[in-house]
């Protein structure tokens, strides 16, 4: 993974990936479906920026079309801890491994895991984009007894 720069103010920069690094990341995360060339269309938007006791998080939604030619839409989280020392040291790869080896199989109906890119406390997690409410955006607990 690149380094996304130096700190500022305390806390280091999340910065979106070139294009290239783009498609180098979403042709490793889709096996041997696609390669960084075969893309044909990259379109990404960022969603939403933010900088708390957590770190530095971005994320972006990215719609690719490669030679099958049917769009596929993912969302890429991009993370940057903090760089205070007192503030526990979260693992920058735990949350892929949540994805991959716990949830895919669950019947949670959890984003699918694309892939993931991680060092020196940044990390980059590459899903299926899903619409809908934001899980911490339920209140009713009759939404969460169903499940």
């Amino acid at each position: 993974m690149q380094d996304r720069g130096s700190t500022v103010a305390g806390q280091a920069p999340c910065e979106p990936l070139s294009e290239e690094a783009l498609r180098e990341l979403i042709a490793r995360s889709l096996g041997s479906r696609e390669a960084p060339e075969d893309i044909e269309l990259l379109e990404r938007s960022e969603r939403k920026r933010r900088r708390d006791w957590r770190g530095t998080r971005l994320f972006e939604k990215l719609t690719v079309r490669g030679n099958s030619g049917k769009p596929l839409v993912l969302f890429l989280k991009h993370r940057r801890s903090h760089p205070d020392p007192d503030l526990p040291l979260v693992p920058p790869d735990r949350e892929a491994r949540v994805y991959r080896d716990l949830l895919q199989g669950a019947p949670l109906g959890a984003a699918k895991f694309y892939g993931s890119d991680s060092g020196e406390g940044s990390s980059l997690l590459l899903l299926e984009y899903l619409e809908g409410d934001k899980l911490k955006k339920i209140f009713e607990k009759e939404t969460w007894r169903e499940w």
